[in-house]
């Protein structure tokens, strides 16, 4: 396949998902930090303060072992989950990865 320049629309998509991916990984170097720092009981503070939701609530079907991986990494682990499902949107934005709707009908590259 021949490399073609990015549109300004990928391009940015592109920067936002490198910023996005340093994040991720950020929170994770965080969280084994927090892990020896953070005494447990911190972590039952969000239950019982009641926080405004800033997200929209829906019912999701994900799979057993992707849901475990994540409920394991403690709390924050729905941020962490939309924050990968925006590092793939802006994955096939910037054209980093091919969606579904990148060829044509023969195959070719819109």
């Amino acid at each position: 396949m021949t490399e073609r320049k990015r549109t300004r629309a990928e391009e940015k998509a592109y920067i936002q998902l490198l910023i996005n991916l340093n994040e991720q990984e950020s929170w994770i170097r965080a969280y084994r930090k927090k892990q020896t720092l953070i005494p447990s009981d911190w972590y039952s503070v969000e239950r019982k303060v009641p926080v405004t939701p800033k997200r929209s609530k829906v019912t999701l079907r994900v799979d057993d072992r992707a849901l475990r991986w994540f409920r394991r990494m403690g709390p924050g682990w729905q941020a962490r989950v939309d924050a990968v499902l925006q590092a793939y949107m802006l994955s096939v934005i910037s054209k980093e990865i091919e969606g579904e709707f990148d060829r044509d009908w023969k195959g070719d590259p819109i």
